[in-house]
């Protein structure tokens, strides 16, 4: 669609700078090229310029320079240009393509033109070699130790209107914190771009500012100058600048957060609380939760309604899941299964309180191919959410839905669906953990005590029919029969009835040589005789295994190999 109105394509353009902005000064305060790749910047610039757009590649590359001259500037890992056109642009190509300044955009695009220069910004030091350059391909100019390459040279203006001097503007600025000045689009002048701006405040770039009539106007008005220069504006949210958030995050437009949140004690980092364990992508997602929490109404309601969301995600769940609390999945399955309206109902709440809750109640999941729908829609949803965790939480789900169909493991579905809610549970109450981290060494033992417990489904069926049965019998003997005095020859012969229990706890076959496996791995020998004193959580090893060399049945091996 093509805007003829002057102050609509003013408006409109100035509305794609200002997302543009907060890409770019998103990627230069949390490290740029050292955290964030290319193909990460990508999705992010994505959220402007949409994939089907036949000029992607153009509309990326102007944006992608912006931040390969930032990354020089500050002494990081250069991403690589090329001269040459490919002969079809996939916008979604792996390494991401970034065309160098020699191509003149399209005669279609007007709204912005190369890269003109930077203005002085203050850049902290950074140390001359790195240790993780995985994120580049592999190029021989890339990365290297010489001094950074000049900004690009301009060409000729599109969208520049009235006369531009720059006779009083002194090429540096005197330093100034990080914080104060001009967003970073107008540090970084673009040639024809409708936001571009010289240093000096007396020559406007566009005239058709002045003939706007300031109460149409839906963008906020060139700052004054200096006066107020070092009191700190409100961060837009979720796209904010700063240290603490760092890449990955969502740039949409979203609620302004006041510098007191981000400025609080609890978001300085505490080494006497902070475990060491605490990974970069962890602190990163609980950031993005603590940034959701901070108008978790304004972020419910945009996610409800952003492109990002499930098509099948039901909105009563999504306060839940921006606040990295656990996701009840029968409250889905109660919801998408139910054909009866919503109706109120009374619950009870943690704090032992009786709630008036909105909804369906929830329902067990009792089909194996409705409960791996389920999984893909909050898998989708997570990943929406949380996108510096995205290849964790891609690994956590195949590794739930993979389980099921593995031979080795022999489980039963339903173990595995409690199993994912135990893990969830964990994730949702530790934020130091990789949220869909499943091998972490915290996590170990779980697997045992939900999968291979004799209260599983799995080990119910290990358990003969008759000992079972003997079991349940046993459970229901009188309270008198069971306090009753063994009888005399126990306690005149304990010699005797020691040595004979000795005999029969005897295997009669070859135990497999499982010493090279973890504890959490090995079947339990014990288990296998009969006398294990302790309970299936609490014993180290397996139970519900056979231990015998080349079996590897559910059945106790003193019973089933005689």
């Amino acid at each position: 669609m093509v805007i003829n109105n002057p102050v609509t394509l003013t408006n409109a353009t100035t509305a794609i700078f200002d997302d543009i902005d907060k890409i770019l000064t998103n990627y230069d305060d949390s490290g740029g090229s050292k955290v964030t790749t290319m193909a990460q910047f990508r999705t992010q610039v994505a959220s402007v310029y949409s994939y089907e757009d036949p000029d992607f590649l153009f509309h990326f590359s102007a944006v992608a320079r912006c931040a390969i001259s930032l990354d020089s500037r500050a002494n990081r890992p250069v991403y690589p240009v090329t001269d040459v056109l490919p002969a079809v642009a996939d916008p979604q190509v792996i390494p991401p393509i970034v065309l160098s300044d020699r191509f003149s955009p399209p005669p279609t695009i007007d709204i912005y033109g190369p890269v003109k220069g930077f203005m002085a910004r203050p850049i902290p030091s950074s140390p001359s070699r790195f240790e993780d350059l995985s994120m580049f391909p592999a190029n021989p100019s890339t990365n290297s130790g010489g001094p950074p390459p000049p900004p690009p040279q301009p060409s000729s203006p599109r969208l520049r209107r009235g006369p531009v001097s720059h006779a009083n503007c002194s090429p540096r600025a005197s330093p100034r914190g990080p914080d104060a000045g001009p967003s970073l689009l107008r540090r970084i002048q673009f040639s024809g771009s409708p936001r571009a701006r010289t240093p000096c405040a007396t020559t406007p770039i566009f005239p058709v500012f002045e003939r706007l009539d300031k109460g149409k106007r839906k963008r906020t008005p060139a700052s004054p100058p200096s006066s107020h220069s070092s009191a700190r504006p409100p961060v837009a949210a979720p796209a904010v600048s700063g240290p603490t958030f760092l890449s990955g995050i969502p740039t949409i437009p979203g609620p302004m957060v006041p510098a007191q949140i981000l400025t609080a004690p609890y978001m300085d980092d505490n080494e006497h609380l902070v475990p060491e364990d605490f990974t970069p992508i962890s602190f990163h997602v609980n950031q993005i939760a603590l940034l959701y929490k901070s108008d978790i109404k304004h972020h419910v309601s945009a996610f409800n309604s952003c492109k990002n969301r499930p098509a099948n995600w039901q909105n009563s769940l999504t306060k839940e899941l921006l606040e990295c609390n656990f996701v009840d999945l029968r409250k889905f399955y109660g919801a998408v299964a139910s054909s009866d309206p919503p109706q109120s109902r009374l619950c009870i709440n943690a704090d032992g309180d009786l709630n008036n809750v909105e909804g369906a109640a929830p329902k067990e999941i009792t089909d194996n191919t409705h409960w791996q729908n389920l999984l893909g829609v909050l898998k989708h949803a997570y990943i929406a959410a949380f996108p510096p965790a995205a290849i964790s939480i891609k690994k956590y789900f195949e590794y739930i839905l993979r389980l099921p169909g593995l031979f080795q493991a022999r489980v039963y579905w339903e173990d595995v669906r409690d199993f994912d809610v135990e893990l969830r549970k964990e994730f949702a109450s530790r934020p130091s953990l990789v949220w869909g981290d499943y091998t972490h060494d915290s996590l170990k033992g779980i697997d045992n005590r939900v999968l291979y417990s004799s209260t599983s489904k799995l080990g119910r069926a290990s358990i003969p029919t008759q000992k079972y049965q003997s079991v349940q019998s046993s459970s229901r003997t009188p309270r008198l029969a069971i306090e009753a005095a063994p009888p005399s020859y126990q306690s005149s012969r304990p010699s005797a009835a020691k040595k004979q229990k000795g005999k029969r706890n005897k295997p009669a076959y070859k135990i497999r040589d499982s010493r090279s496996l973890p504890k959490a791995d090995q079947p339990c020998n014990n288990w296998n005789l009969g006398v294990c004193p302790h309970s299936d959580d609490s014993c180290e090893r397996v139970h519900g295994v056979c231990n015998k060399d080349g079996c590897f049945e559910h059945h106790q091996g003193s019973d089933a190999h005689k």
